[in-house]
């Protein structure tokens, strides 16, 4: 259970980096860099956090007859 509320915090992180890029894009030219590596930041959390969500789903979905 701990283990799938990491990945849903993970995942709420990533948005959050998501959203941040986006407002950093529309601010100035100087933060393009800035959004560049944020935005890839982001994408690398939000990704492992839906892995880490799918993985517990199917982890549960294995163990659960046993």
């Amino acid at each position: 259970m701990t283990l799938c509320g990491v990945a849903f915090l993970s995942s709420a992180v990533g948005y959050s980096l998501v959203r941040n890029a986006q407002k950093a894009a529309l601010e100035t030219s100087t933060a393009e860099l800035q959004r560049y590596w944020l935005s890839k930041l982001a994408v690398v959390t939000l990704v492992f956090g839906l892995a880490l969500v799918s993985t517990t789903a199917i982890e549960a979905i294995v163990l659960l007859p046993l």
